[in-house]
């Protein structure tokens, strides 16, 4: 499973912890969407997904969309010295842990939604999904105290995407065949637990076999490359001459350019082709064809790559801080900022040097500005407040040669008096004698 592991016995009753998404270039299409888009998208809400960023006593009192908002509050304007992560925002997920029940709240953009299925399920337990006949049925085999249901009013995905259904029931011991049958329940994959074997096979050593997999050697993950792609395949999203000659688009759509001060480098905007949002990177070439062109690219981590803008202005405070309420007709919340003169810089949209499209909001309409920003902060990493940048002068033109000091007017006039030609004399006129 992934980092949320429901059987934790060193973790204190009633407190609450918050789950963000790894930095995996293959989330970038989970990252700030709101549940409903995320799910028509055919993607799904994973444990594997997540990484747990903070955990904290649950606030007393009131209900747990009470407590919710609480949480909302104090992780957007108030954030403790400890917490590491962004702003709680959309796609995050806060698991409360109250009264020895586990329930997982996905950050919607209005709201918020539970998602069992992030619920991982505990070994030693037998879980069996509800599917629409299970519904019509009405009902499930009762096996004893310590049943556990999770309903769910509309269908989630689960195993990866691969099942959908209406939460489900858990068992402390596995239902026959016939039963999974008669009730229409679907069984977990992990109904049986294979997690004992799988340490003694996977373990570096087994000194620790405790029924977690805390010991696994390094597995070395080779960096995903992405073939060059022809310009034609996306002929429908561009437009002839859009792609200028030095840039190239890449596997999923992305657009490349030389980066200003290396042009060994390329760097991606925060958007492919499609307009769907992905994460700005700097790429390197992966390989070459028999030209010697680029064929293929990688993501390259700590690239020699300068910041192609440099500050300019003076710094602007901020005024608002966490969800920016965007959308026409539809509201919801993205993870951004505004400052003081009104600005609105969002998470989403900025490049691959982490600098801030501006923007500004008609009635949640963002309408991009010609502005770029860059962050402020402190020696902790706070941002402070914003500066405004510009582009930098990367040209590596030789100064022009001084010009040659052009002669006086006397002199011009006198070189032009010396140079004209000397006139010779009129011929004289032969007399005519008789």
């Amino acid at each position: 499973m992934g980092d949320y592991n429901q059987k934790n016995t060193e973790r204190e009753p009633n407190t609450f912890t918050i789950y963000q998404l790894k930095d995996r270039e293959a989330l970038h299409y989970h990252r700030f969407e709101p549940l409903e888009r995320l799910e028509k998208s055919g993607l799904s809400v994973e444990p594997d997904n997540y990484s747990q960023v903070y955990t904290a006593p649950l606030p007393e009192g009131g209900s747990a969309q009470d407590k919710l908002n609480q949480i909302y509050e104090r992780f957007n304007l108030n954030h403790p010295a400890d917490f590491k992560g962004h702003s709680l925002s959309v796609s995050d997920i806060v698991v409360f842990h109250e009264n020895g029940r586990d329930t997982a709240h996905y950050v919607d953009r209005f709201g918020f939604q539970e998602v069992p299925q992030f619920i991982a399920q505990e070994p030693g337990r037998f879980r069996y999904y509800i599917t629409q006949e299970a519904m019509n049925i009405g009902t499930y085999p009762y096996m004893g105290p310590t049943d556990v249901t999770r309903f769910t009013a509309r269908p989630h995905k689960y195993e990866q995407g691969t099942v959908e259904a209406f939460g489900y029931v858990e068992y402390s011991g596995p239902l026959s065949p016939e039963q999974s049958r008669s009730y229409a329940l679907i069984p977990a994959a992990a109904n049986e637990n294979y997690l004992k074997n799988a340490e003694m096979s996977m373990e570096a050593n087994t000194n620790m076999i405790d029924g977690i997999l805390n010991n696994l050697p390094e597995e070395k993950q080779e960096p995903e490359v992405f073939p060059v792609e022809p310009v034609s395949r996306f002929k429908r999203h561009i437009e002839p001459g859009e792609i200028t000659p030095e840039q190239l688009i890449i596997k999923g759509g992305i657009v490349l350019t030389p980066c200003a001060s290396n042009p060994e480098y390329y760097e991606s905007t925060n958007r492919n082709v499609a307009g769907r949002y992905i994460d700005a990177r700097i790429y390197e070439v992966a390989g070459r064809n028999k030209r010697g062109k680029p064929a293929a690219f990688r993501v390259a981590e700590g690239a020699a790559v300068e910041n192609p803008l440099e500050p300019a202005g003076k710094m602007v405070g901020i005024a608002q801080s966490g969800g920016i309420v965007c959308g026409l007709v539809e509201k919801y919340e993205m993870e951004g900022f505004v400052l003081a003169d009104k600005t609105v810089l969002l998470e989403k949209e900025r490049d691959a040097h982490g600098n801030y499209y501006a923007g500004i909001s008609l009635d949640g309409m963002m309408l991009k500005l010609p502005k770029m920003y860059a962050a402020v902060t402190d020696e902790k990493g706070k941002v402070l407040a914003f500066r405004e940048m510009r582009e930098k002068d990367f040209s590596r033109e030789e100064p022009p040669k001084k010009a040659e000091k052009k002669p006086s007017i006397r002199e011009q006039l006198g070189k032009k008096v010396s140079e004209k030609p000397e006139l010779k004399p009129p011929a004289k006129k032969k007399s005519h004698e008789r």
